[in-house]
């Protein structure tokens, strides 16, 4: 089995049994884009009291979680460990995310911070 392959099936198999149910309608991809200059590790967010893992996000890389089943709350927190020191940052999605809307809600880490972009998808909502 390829790798590209084996880590599709892994992330299938953690978002099916490791996310739970949906809470809503909305199909929301979520996602870590690493613009900084450095390998983000243990790299995670939290909505609320939920969690999704990426691990290891490489320089230049994006790391999604396909079908996020939680709801997205009006405040993400963000946390990855950077050359051995552990980094948050809180991004405020008020002005950004509609609830319950569907679409790519992607976090890009630059190394002076974090911001946040959706790009909507018109068949989805």
């Amino acid at each position: 089995m390829k790798l590209k392959t084996l880590v599709v099936v892994i992330l299938a198999i953690f978002c099916a049994f490791g996310c739970g149910t949906h809470d809503s309608d909305a199909f929301c991809v979520v996602g870590i884009q690493n613009s900084s200059s450095h390998r983000l590790e243990n790299a995670f967010i939290h909505f609320g009291k939920r969690e999704c893992r990426w691990g290891v996000v490489g320089i230049g890389a994006t790391a999604t979680i396909v079908d996020y089943p939680y709801e997205i709350t009006p405040q993400a927190l963000l946390s990855w460990d950077e050359n051995g020191r552990t980094r948050t940052e809180t991004v405020d999605l008020t002005q950004l995310y509609r609830a319950a809307s569907s679409g790519r809600l992607i976090f890009r880490v630059r190394d002076d911070g974090v911001d946040a972009r959706v790009d909507p998808h018109p068949k989805w909502n």
